[in-house]
């Protein structure tokens, strides 16, 4: 029986999710025990992909009954539910969850946990990774990159409005949070800023390569990729700029 330590997480708000190739294979490591079996288009939370494995997260329901008993063991075979009663996959072994939540009022409490494990690369769609789309839309549209291109692409992906920067009004952002299986009080994985209805620059977490663009450092092992003409001391401004927003940010 494989014991899982899991870290019970407070579900934020919105964090957009990944999609499930599947059905997926979730592991204890990678290329080690079989955890569960996670179902096709299933929404997981999924870290940067390492030497092509992903760490994702998901989060289970289960009854009161399941809830009140001490060691609560999932056996082989169980099925795994989402919030909304909806099967989900299947352990592949008995797991033992020794860390579990609950609320709500009495008369709709829930209850449940977050599981976690690692998925080859293949197990989870290309299309639904943030930046596979982003730089899709942009390397098809280079020439004119309006707000209105993104409109699509903001509510596929639950863009919300991003930091503000400190002394740049006119600036407008939208963001996509990072994954809760790195951190539960996640910051901006991919935040787009505009002047004008104008993308001019692109906040990011993770690896990315935009065509013709410089890339600087900012805070919290963010970059900045810069698309508009700056000259040198409003380069530099700009750059400050965008690492203070960060400053109190937990």
């Amino acid at each position: 029986m494989i014991k899982i330590n899991l870290i019970i997480l407070f579900l934020i708000s919105y964090v957009y999710c990944e999609i499930i190739d599947g059905p997926a294979n979730i592991r204890e490591t990678p290329n080690s025990s079989l955890l569960f079996t996670i179902y096709d288009n299933v929404e997981v939370s999924c870290t940067e992909l390492n030497n092509e494995w992903f760490e994702i997260g998901i989060w289970i329901s289960f009854t009161e009954e399941q809830f009140l008993k001490d060691p609560l063991i999932l056996q082989k075979g169980t099925k795994l539910y989402n919030s909304d009663g909806v099967i989900i996959g299947e352990t592949l072994t008995d797991l033992e969850i020794d860390s579990k939540s609950s609320g709500g009022p009495k008369e709709s409490k829930w209850y449940g946990t977050e599981l976690f494990g690692y998925t080859y690369k293949t197990n989870i769609k290309k299309e639904s990774i943030v930046e596979n789309a982003f730089l899709e839309l942009i390397n098809s549209n280079r020439n004119g990159l309006s707000m209105d291109i993104f409109k699509n692409h903001f509510k596929q992906f639950d863009y919300r409005e991003g930091l503000g920067i400190p002394g740049y009004q006119n600036i407008i952002s939208y963001q996509v949070l990072e994954n809760w299986v790195d951190d539960p009080s996640p910051l901006d994985r991919l935040r787009l800023l505009f002047e004008n209805d104008i993308l001019i620059a692109v906040v990011h977490s993770r690896e990315l390569n935009i065509s013709n663009t410089e890339s600087f450092d900012l805070e919290r092992e963010r970059k900045i990729s810069i698309l508009k003409t700056f000259v040198q001391d409003e380069l530099e401004n700009f750059i400050n700029m965008n690492k203070k927003a960060y400053w109190g940010v937990d």
